[in-house]
């Protein structure tokens, strides 16, 4: 007995609308019957064994325009180097996933210190090698290529600050930046940043409330109270933000990581 499916029983069984599957009749990848009697399409065996074939090849991320050429030629080679391209591209994924879950557990170290320090005391803490691009600079080379880049794998990035204490603030858009750890830069290829090598210092969780741009004010207590407890701090101060959330009244709540490098010794 010749088994058939009517186009509900084949849209249910491979996830597809009845639009796809007339797409791939006009394309001939499928020939369904009409029966007489009720005018319905009606899908065979060899219909069947198609659409397995046509969801195999688009579930490797060929084109339909691929699939069909794969379906209808016995041009091996082809089909050898489109499947070997598919290859590159799910080892280059799996890195990608792999380098996220490694971007992840660095995030989450980050969150769980907004838990368990006590904010508004300093604690001394060893920083990570990090790669760090100047907002400000890019805007005025008109590197939009890199700012894309980075808000393209956002999920690498955290918004930063940079300022040395002595400096002159004229806008806080010269202290903003985006940072990653510099294994992430390197994978991504990022340009137009520095490196930030890893140095001891002391560090302080800090809130800063409302919908205004973070600045080199923000970290004035934080500056004041590491002073007063250690003579041996760089000049430098950093800022990395940990979360952005609106409260239970909903006032916009930032959590930064401020941090001052000790001094090199001589």
């Amino acid at each position: 007995m010749d088994y058939s499916y009517t186009t509900k029983e084949i849209c249910d069984i491979f996830g597809v609308g009845r639009e796809t599957l007339r797409h791939y009749e006009k394309l001939r990848l499928l020939r369904p019957q009409i029966n007489e009697e009720n005018g319905y399409r009606e899908y065979g065996y060899w219909d069947v064994a198609m659409m397995v074939d046509v969801m195999k090849y688009r579930c490797n991320e060929f084109t339909l325009k691929e699939t069909e050429a794969a379906m209808r030629d016995t041009d091996f080679e082809q089909i050898v180097m489109r499947i070997d391209e598919q290859k590159d591209y799910y080892r280059n994924q799996i890195q990608r996933y792999q380098m996220l879950e490694k971007k992840l557990a660095v995030d989450c170290n980050y969150l769980k210190m907004c838990e368990d320090v006590k904010w508004g005391e300093l604690f001394e803490i060893r920083g990570n090698n990090l790669y760090f691009i100047p907002y400000r600079r890019m805007l005025e080379l008109e590197r939009y290529d890199i700012l894309q880049k980075i808000f393209q794998n956002s999920q690498f990035f955290s918004t930063a600050w940079i300022f040395n204490e002595n400096q002159e603030i004229e806008d806080p858009r010269q202290c903003l930046g985006f940072v990653t750890e510099l294994e992430f830069a390197a994978y991504l290829e990022m340009e137009g940043g520095f490196v930030l090598n890893s140095a001891p210092g002391v560090g302080m969780m800090l809130d800063v409330t409302g919908m205004k741009m973070v600045g080199p004010s923000d970290f004035d207590e934080f500056q004041a109270m590491a002073k007063a407890k250690y003579d041996n701090l760089d000049t430098e101060c950093f800022g990395i933000l940990c979360s952005r959330f609106k409260d239970h009244d909903n006032v916009l709540q930032q959590y930064v990581f401020a941090f001052k490098k000790y001094k090199k010794e001589a």
